[in-house]
Formats: C-alpha cells, sequence, structure tokens
C-alpha cells in the first residue's frame, strides 16, 4: 500500500509513502471525512502556513504532483491561496469544501524544517557551530535555517578562516567535509563593546546546508517568552584537553536561569543588567561559558529545544560566583526576523510555569544572594530515544550537573571562508 503512516495534529495531517511527522502529503479532516488537498498552483506560501500548522518549522519545498502518492477518496479543497501569515489552511481561499477541478494526480504536499529537535544518535545539539580563526577554535554559534549562524559580535572582531558544523570532536574534521563561502556578516548595529549590550551577530552562508540528522537549525525564542528563576538550560562548551591548537570535546553543562534584579545583586556597580541580557547560574565548571563564546542557552520545551541566550565573551562570564550573563535572544526577535533573509528561523514561545520571584527581589545587605535551588531534578528527554552509549543531556533523561561527553564524531563538517568584511568587525 502507498499510505504508509501518517502523524495526527488536527485538523491536518501529513500522510502518503514516505511522510515523516513533518513532511508528506497533505490531508484535512472535514465533516468526519479525511480529504486532500488538489491544486496545480500549491506554493511556498500554502506549504509554509501547514508546516506552522503543524509546528514544524518553515517550509522546505511545496511538493505537487502526487509527490508522495496520489489518495483515493474524498478531496477537500482546491485553488488555495495562502498569504502565508495565517494561522490554519483552512483560513486561506480555496474554492470551496469539496469543489475541486483537478483529481488526486494533483495532491499536494510540504516538506518541513522542524528546528530545536536532537535526534535519535546524533550525539549532540546538531546546531552547535564552531567557528576557527587561523586553524584555531575562535567560537560557538548556532545554525537558526539552511543559511544563517547565530553568534555574538564580540566574536568576530579578527579575521575568521572556517566555521564546523556538526562536530562533536575538533580533532575529527575531515569527514564528510564541505567548503563554502560566508556571503555577509551582520551585526547589531548597537553593539557595545565595553558594556556588551546587544552582543549578537548574524553570519549568512553563501549557499544553503543540507539538513540531516547531524545538521538541524535550532529554535529562537520568541519575544513572548518568558524565562522565571530556576528555568533549568544548558551551554555547551568545547573545552581544552592536553595541549591541542583544537579544543577537543563539545561538553555541556546545567545553567539555571538567575532572574534579572538578583543577578544585578551579583554584579552591584560593576555591571548593568539590562532587559537585553539574562542570566544563568553554571553548575560545574565556571569557565565554561569562555569555551564557547557565541554559542547557545538552551532550554528544552516539550519535543523542541529553545535558544534562550546567546553567549558573550564578556570576561565576567567566569567569575566563580556570579552568573553568567548572555544576551537575551527574544528581545531580538525584530531585528533577527528583518536580517535573515530565505528560509525564516523559527520562534517559538517558551512560557515558565507559576509566578516570576524575581519582580519583588531585593539585594541583601549583609551577604551575597545564593545560587537559585529551585532546578528541576530531571532534563526532559529528547523526541526520539537512543541506545547509544553516549550520555548527552540532549540523547538522555539524565539530570547532568556535570560535564558530559558528546559522542565523538563528525560526519559532516562545513567550511565557511569569510570573503567580506562588517563594519560591526
Amino acid at each position: 500500500s502507498n499510505f504508509h503512516i501518517f502523524w495526527l495534529i488536527d485538523p491536518v495531517r501529513l500522510a502518503g509513502s514516505g511522510s515523516t511527522r513533518c513532511s508528506g502529503r497533505v490531508e484535512i479532516f472535514h465533516n468526519n471525512i479525511w480529504g486532500t488537498v488538489s491544486d496545480y498552483k500549491w506554493n511556498f506560501n500554502d506549504a509554509e502556513v501547514v508546516c506552522r500548522q503543524l509546528n514544524c518549522g518553515s517550509a522546505l519545498e511545496n511538493p505537487q504532483f502526487g509527490h508522495f502518492g496520489a489518495a483515493t477518496g474524498q478531496i477537500w479543497l482546491s485553488d488555495v491561496t495562502c498569504s502565508g501569515n495565517e494561522g490554519s489552511l483552512t483560513e486561506c481561499q480555496h474554492s470551496g469544501w469539496g469543489n475541486n477541478y483537478y483529481g488526486h494526480y494533483y495532491d499536494v504536499g510540504v516538506i518541513c524544517s522542524a528546528c530545536g529537535r536532537a535526534v535519535e544518535n546524533s550525539g549532540s545539539g546538531p546546531w552547535q557551530v564552531s567557528i576557527n580563526h587561523n586553524g584555531q577554535f575562535w567560537c560557538g554559534g548556532s545554525l537558526i535555517t539552511n543559511q544563517w549562524v547565530l553568534t555574538a559580535a564580540s566574536c568576530i572582531s579578527h579575521n575568521l578562516t572556517e566555521v564546523h558544523l556538526s562536530c562533536h570532536t575538533q580533532s575529527d574534521l575531515t569527514s564528510g567535509e564541505v567548503s563554502l563561502t560566508v556571503e555577509d556578516i551582520i551585526c547589531h548595529p548597537a553593539f557595545n563593546n565595553s558594556t556588551y549590550e546587544n552582543d549578537i551577530c548574524l553570519l549568512k552562508l553563501s549557499a544553503p546546508v543540507t539538513f540531516t540528522d547531524y545538521i538541524q537549525p535550532i529554535c529562537l525564542a520568541s519575544q513572548n517568552s518568558t524565562f522565571y528563576n530556576g528555568t533549568s538550560s544548558w551551554v555547551t562548551d568545547f573545552s581544552e584537553t592536553g595541549n591541542s591548537s583544537f579544543p577537543n570535546i563539545l561538553q555541556e553543562v546545567n545553567a539555571p536561569v538567575v532572574g534579572n534584579n538578583e543577578c544585578q545583586c551579583y554584579y552591584e556597580g560593576d555591571k548593568a543588567i539590562t532587559e537585553n541580557m539574562i542570566c544563568a547560574m553554571l553548575q560545574a565548571r565556571k569557565d565554561s561559558c569562555q569555551g564557547n563564546p557565541g554559542g547557545p542557552l538552551m532550554t528544552k520545551t516539550g519535543f523542541a529545544w529553545v535558544q534562550s541566550g546567546v553567549v558573550s565573551t564578556d570576561d565576567g562570564c567566569a567569575q566563580p560566583v556570579r552568573p553568567a550573563v548572555f544576551t537575551r535572544v527574544s528581545e531580538y526577535q525584530n531585528w533577527i526576523s528583518d536580517t535573515v533573509t530565505g528560509m525564516k528561523p523559527n520562534f517559538v514561545t517558551f512560557t515558565s510555569p507559576g509566578t516570576d520571584n524575581d519582580l519583588y527581589f531585593t539585594c541583601p545587605t549583609l551577604s551575597p544572594p545564593t545560587v537559585p535551588t529551585t532546578v528541576p531534578t530531571t532534563v526532559p528527554s529528547t523526541v526520539l530515544t537512543t541506545s547509544s552509549t553516549d550520555d548527552s543531556v540532549f540523547d538522555s533523561g539524565e539530570n547532568l550537573t556535570h560535564f558530559t561527553h558528546f559522542a565523538s564524531l563528525c560526519l559532516f563538517a562545513v567550511l565557511l571562508h569569510v570573503v567580506v568584511t562588517s563594519s560591526g568587525m
């Protein structure tokens, strides 16, 4: 049978031969009957609405002509016209329920790009990027679309020479190596290299990368997101091992969020903690964030990992009795959306449960604030379980309050040679 498997999020599902949760023939449930969409003018805007409705990120392709196999039975919609901003496919203009003219030969589908998914046996967050300078690790970053990388503006004040994707160890950079140029470097125009305000930057690749199990974009926190005191979060770190010029193994550490009011108490008059920043207390080595400046601060929500912060190169990051300070991604949704061209990044709203006890926090007068104690005792498991011996937080449900090694695996590396400079460099 051509009807292999379907994934259901009522009232739309993806079905057909070779379908997955985020790719397949589009079917709609109406009058208690499942039916297809048959449309020879099906375009990216139409597919974008379906992908968003299914919580599958952005549309990569808009397959037509029975790409996932021609169905039988009811055809519900034809001549669908979407602007791309609708909340569901049924909000788009169409010819009316059951008024079809084309037959199942024109059954349409979607291929979506889901974000923030750590795929089975992938070892690590497949959005992790390593940026190198003169053959040495310089800073980290995260893949946010098939053609854009998010990092810190303070990271690119030097001439970058190469960027690696999907490398869990820096010592293995040869398997599946591909070379690309960087088309553009765009840092926030208000970046201040003294206060590290607006420490955020975007790198545009000259060509899109192909998503695999080991190369995927991360979700970004939307402007309506809330990260209350104690929210369990994680940072990654290319730690130094031996005398190699490359930090050898990508590791991870738990970093519960510290509210901005409490965070300001730690810094007193040394640094202003603004609404564009988010703080987190590293639970293991205090220099973890220095091992991956430009990398992501991440939180798990449901099936997806959401990037809430960007690691800054501010020296305060490594203070042993202070929270690390990150650039708050949600405050830059408009700037990122306006800057990124092509496929758009996936913004997800993270909502902390309960109330924010940081709202009325006041600084102690006799002793410094204590480390938050509301860290959850477990870490949400990823969508797919794995039999791998890798004990990465991305592949297990363990609450790792110490560093754990990612699988020593690098199936695909992308070398990006910077050919342009930026006014922010």
